[in-house]
């Protein structure tokens, strides 16, 4: 027994010192920027991390927004419809050519991905290579909604595709009335309703644990535990 643990502790000893980072961004309480004041949309936290081995992503946002200055109380537990979300490892994503856009859909939970056209425009998707379908990639648990994708295959594609390092650059437009519709084929529509925006540049991410690392903590543990009772 004691053989085993200490042959597994060894494996994730030697795949956590070769293992990629795990890039994360995390935001707390704010408004989304809108051009219309009434809308007075609010957030509790924005999360978005990015694993470098994996080529898993995943976008978080819980608009949580309760008695927040600024925040309509009427729609302080909103979540987004549908929207779209271009990220980068820098600046503005906004304007910027090799990236990818993802759009989103609550009501089927799919999510397609196009190579974005670098337009200030909701309608990238209608001149952009398609890259990619994701079904079941975006849900919502309250007021919690989470995009999560394996964006290996659309880096393939695009130098930029949908990644980022020690800094990350974010435009995200959340729709709450909108609507995304397609199939695997890709969208056949996009009616983005009302929508508010996030947008940022050049934040600090941080080097979060692998699983591989998490993984050598607890066998550490667990090792320990039996050197005591021995």
């Amino acid at each position: 027994m004691k053989k085993a643990i200490f042959g597994a502790l060894a494996l994730a000893l030697c795949g956590a010192a070769n293992a990629g980072p795990v890039w994360e961004y995390s935001t707390g309480p704010g408004t989304f920027g809108d051009n219309n004041s009434s809308y007075e949309y609010g957030y509790d936290s924005i999360t978005t991390r990015y694993d470098v081995d994996s080529g898993d992503f995943v976008f978080e946002v819980d608009y949580a927004a309760e008695n927040r200055p600024g925040v309509n109380q009427d729609r302080r537990n909103d979540t987004a419809r549908s929207g779209w979300l271009v990220v980068n490892a820098g600046g503005n994503p906004k304007g910027e050519d090799g990236l990818a856009i993802l759009y989103f859909d609550r009501a089927s939970g799919n999510v397609w991905a196009y190579e974005y056209n670098g337009e200030n425009s909701p309608n990238s998707w209608a001149t952009g290579n398609f890259l990619g379908f994701f079904a079941d990639a975006y849900s919502t648990n309250g007021s919690v909604s989470t995009l999560s994708i394996n964006a290996s295959a659309i880096n393939a594609q695009l130098a930029g595709g949908i990644q980022f390092d020690d800094s990350v650059g974010i435009w995200f437009h959340p729709a709450f009335s909108g609507r995304a519709r397609g199939n695997h084929n890709g969208m056949r529509s996009f009616d983005p309703g009302r929508t508010v925006w996030y947008d940022v540049a050049y934040r600090d991410t941080v080097n979060v644990p692998a699983p591989a690392t998490l993984l050598l903590l607890g066998l550490g543990l667990i090792g320990l535990g039996m050197r005591r009772r021995s």
